[in-house]
């Protein structure tokens, strides 16, 4: 099995055991980032990722990473994932400052390997099933952009969503609408 292989297993196992901490106490979830935080935490436990290893410039980075930028079609620094795991080795963090030749792009480090990209949203309980839909349709509309551009890649959305609105018939629908992308839905035991 690759590595490749082997960090979407741990990223699956992760989100399965957040996704049933959700269902069962969905109340200690207090916002998205919340969410974030608590797989981040989960993945970082995983010696795959946490562990540091050496990038192009010589330095020592970790795989897992919050808030990674992407390019767009157009070749912008607009599309930015809540979780992203990058390869270090295949990454510069500019850590050469004599180095004035080489461009640099704004975000402050480049990498050109990414195992997989996760985008989270949470329903508090104050959208409407309308607003939630609208809501999690840009997240994965945006990972369908991108997944269009880099297939390599593999692409989660979670969707917390404490009323409940979406039966398994409606998440199943989502999933034929957007092929290639991970969709991981919960909702407290208590909805129905």
């Amino acid at each position: 099995m690759s590595k490749h292989n082997d960090y979407l297993r741990l990223v699956n196992k992760c989100v399965k055991k957040l996704k049933h901490e959700f269902e069962n106490n969905p109340f200690n979830f207090l916002s998205e980032d919340d969410i974030k935080c608590h797989l981040f935490m989960k993945l970082w436990e995983k010696r795959e990722f946490c562990n540091l290893e050496e990038t192009e410039d010589k330095q020592k980075i970790s795989r897992l990473h919050s808030e990674v930028t992407y390019f767009d079609a157009e070749r912008k620094l607009r599309v930015h994932a809540d979780l992203s795991a990058i390869d270090p080795k295949h990454t510069n963090v500019y850590s050469d400052r004599r180095n004035v030749g080489r461009a640099k792009l704004s975000k402050g480090y480049e990498f050109s390997e990414s195992h997989f990209l996760i985008e989270i949203k949470f329903n508090r309980g104050e959208w409407s099933k309308e607003r939630a839909w609208e809501e999690w349709k840009k997240d994965l509309d945006k990972l369908k952009r991108l997944r269009d551009r880099i297939t390599s890649m593999r692409y989660f959305s979670i969707f917390f969503d404490k009323r409940g609105y979406f039966s398994s018939g409606d998440v199943n629908e989502m999933r034929k609408l957007y092929p290639g992308i991970k969709i991981v839905y919960a909702k407290p035991k208590l909805v129905s």
